[in-house]
């Protein structure tokens, strides 16, 4: 059944045409806006482009009826109002009122002036941006009667306006799959994005002329509002922690379940299942107790990104040459995530650090990544809103306890699958804040509190800690250690209470450790002493697997061969810096291979590798090598260098050794130069926060 449109006319404009006019154009104006809010968003953060559509859509869905509510509420008193008051200028006030309040709400999208907090400069827009508008709006009020009274002016330019929601609707979806294409392959090109949207959106307006000469144009544009609202709420309320079915896996896997549990700044001896003297950490020993503890385990690297970047790829950073905050993974590496997903198991990961991020790589293969800060939305007036709406779903961060709670209900709800999860807390990184249960007992000494968090300071040397205070700060941090260890406690409680405990497969690692002015210094990425770069590492098979202690010296590096190799994966480990560590659950050994670590955040760039007791440190810049024996010198304090030109000469040799296999790995790998990764500016300032970036 078609309905011919009438035509708009500001002479004959009854109250109820003018509300119905009202209403539609809200409705148009405020799903244009939606989609053109989380367009702009997604367009400048691709790496944070939603995976899933139905998400995508919510934070439109969202802004768009923010603006929806804003544009009814200021057009529909003007619409009611008596014909005696307005008389012949209602139709032209509205069609003003709307072009000015669109022009006005979408510049303030484009110029991002829907944050409440603006700065100096933003309240100066903000006042152009309103003058701006009502000078377009007082032009429109003058030729409003003109234009839309003259009978040549056919109907069909009215739905040619109401059409601009498809219009941009189209936009969205474009740029929602152009942003998730670059995040994924950033050297697309977006030429054919472009031709595409121009093709489509052309072919939009001719079908919504088409339509105007048959269905009133309220109605279908009511109807798409209600698939674009409802749909995509309702999708992602009551489905939008779900993850999409993995593909068919190939044969029998030999392991169902994989747990991959990492501590942030966790160093060894804070673990008292491997240094009987630190303060008791009873779920961490428990986990021991039923594990293959590797007692004398090295980080890749002495900070996150390149120490996780090796562990989920099996090369050094100096093969996948994340060595910055502005670097991502290379294309041509596959991560553990993307080995596992492809071999059907389902995977997901969740915690918090702001140097795991979909910029640098860190969620390819997850179908779900809740690894915080999170900032799928790209900042966007609906992401905020419903961040307000749903803080449970949305926050931007999570604490120690809701990542325990995170964690718990995926495993309830997935218990029965075949899964690979990935959970990071990021306690005890600093500042150390434990909670009130985990403080010391005795009172701060003077100066201190029960925060400590001047690493900055410290590193530029503004700040010195005299020793007394010292001790207390390394109290803190052993008070968010046994806070850490108890919530791990929870959580290996909720995989036996859901009778999974036994055939899990469980990882434990930490990313680095933490100086405490062991070598006159405090936290991490400065050095590669042992206590930045020495980390617990345990490893629980399912059912009764090895439970016993290996003082080998090996390196986390090796967690990507080795899951693979437990869980039936093949995987060529020539093409890897870490050897698998699967020939000891099997009665085997392993071969003297280099443990390897690299890469500092600060200072100078170095490279470390340990072969037997001796340790080398080479510094790239100044070319100076460090010998160290570790069996008799474990705090690294007489530098054999020094005296012995030939140890040094032999160092010299292996590192030439070393750095043509790094580079046999980047060339089978076709690694050429540096991956920038796209760090948005807000990022920047929450890593400036907390010391990284200056």
């Amino acid at each position: 059944m078609t309905e011919s449109t009438k035509a708009f006319s500001a002479s004959s404009l009854s109250r109820h045409e003018a509300a119905r006019f009202a209403l539609t154009t809200a409705l148009s104006e405020g799903l244009a806006l939606g989609f053109f809010d989380v367009s702009l968003s997604l367009s400048h953060r691709p790496a944070g482009a939603l995976r899933h559509l139905g998400g995508a859509l919510a934070p439109v869905a969202a802004s768009g009826g923010a603006f929806f509510f804003v544009i009814l509420i200021t057009l529909l008193p003007f619409a009611l109002l008596p014909a005696r008051t307005a008389g012949q200028r209602k139709g032209a006030l509205l069609v003003s009122l709307a072009t000015g309040m669109g022009t006005f709400l979408g510049l303030a999208v484009f110029y991002n002036l829907t944050r409440l907090e603006l700065s100096a400069i933003q309240a100066r827009i903000l006042v152009l941006v309103v003058c701006l508008s009502l000078a377009i709006g007082a032009r429109q009020y003058d030729r409003a009667r003109a234009v839309w009274t003259d009978p040549r002016v056919p109907p069909e330019t009215l739905a040619a306006f109401l059409s601009l929601p498809l219009l941009l609707g189209s936009g969205f979806l474009f740029v929602w799959s152009w942003a998730y294409r670059r995040a994924a392959a950033p050297a697309d090109s977006p030429k054919f994005w472009v031709a595409a949207f121009s093709i489509t959106g052309a072919l939009l307006v001719m079908a919504a002329i088409h339509l105007a000469r048959r269905v009133r144009v309220e109605r279908w544009l009511g109807a798409m509002a209600l698939l674009v609202v409802v749909g995509p709420v309702g999708m992602w309320m009551f489905n939008g922690s779900r993850h999409l079915s993995p593909p068919a896996a190939v044969g029998t896997r030999a392991i169902h379940k994989v747990l991959f549990l990492s501590i942030d700044t966790l160093r060894a001896d804070a673990v008292s299942a491997l240094n009987p003297v630190a303060p008791p950490t009873p779920s961490l020993d428990s986990l021991a107790s039923d594990s293959l503890v590797f007692t004398r385990a090295y980080s890749p690297a002495p900070w996150t990104l390149p120490s996780f970047v090796s562990m989920m790829t099996g090369v050094a950073p100096q093969v996948h040459g994340v060595k910055t905050p502005r670097q991502r993974i290379p294309e041509s590496l596959m991560t553990l995530a993307e080995r596992m997903r492809e071999s059907g198991y389902i995977t997901a990961a969740i915690g918090h650090n702001p140097w795991l991020r979909p910029e640098h790589g860190m969620s390819r293969g997850f179908e779900g990544y809740d690894i915080c800060p999170r900032d799928e939305y790209g900042g966007s007036l609906g992401s905020r809103l419903l961040a307000r709406l749903f803080p449970g779903r949305l926050k931007p961060t999570l604490t120690t306890p809701e990542i325990t709670r995170f964690a718990d209900d995926w495993l309830h709800e997935h218990a029965h699958d075949d899964f690979f999860l990935w959970l990071h807390y990021f306690k005890p990184h600093g500042p150390y804040e434990p909670p009130e249960a985990y403080r010391p007992r005795e009172n701060p000494p003077a100066g201190m509190g029960y925060r400590f968090g001047g690493a900055p300071a410290i590193r530029m040397g503004s700040v010195v800690i005299p020793p007394p205070q010292r001790l207390w700060v390394r109290e803190l941090y052993e008070g968010e250690v046994r806070f850490v260890d108890d919530n791990v406690g929870e959580l290996t409680a909720e995989l036996k209470r859901l009778g999974i405990y036994d055939e899990t497969l469980i990882v434990f690692a930490s990313d680095h450790g933490e100086e405490f002015w062991e070598h006159g210094s405090f936290e991490h990425g400065h050095t590669l002493y042992e206590e930045l770069i020495r980390v617990p590492l345990f490893i629980k098979l399912p059912g009764q697997g090895l439970k016993l202690r290996d003082d080998r010296r090996v390196s986390t590096g090796s967690i990507y061969a080795t899951v693979l190799g437990l869980c039936g994966i093949k995987d060529d480990p020539r093409w890897l810096s870490y050897a698998p560590l699967t020939p000891l659950f099997r009665g085997g050994l392993l071969n003297d291979y280099p443990v390897l670590s690299a890469s500092p955040l600060y200072y100078e760039d170095r490279e470390a590798w340990i072969q037997g007791s001796t340790k080398c440190i080479h510094s790239r810049v100044t070319d100076r090598m460090q010998i160290f024996d570790l069996t008799r010198d474990p705090n690294e304090e007489r530098d054999l260098s020094m005296t012995s030109p030939d140890k040094t000469r032999k160092a010299f040799d292996d590192l030439a050794s070393l750095r043509e296999a790094d580079e046999a790995l980047r060339e089978h790998y076709r690694i050429r130069g540096e991956y920038p990764a796209a760090i948005d500016p807000e990022v920047l300032e929450q890593l400036r926060s907390l010391g990284y970036v200056h």
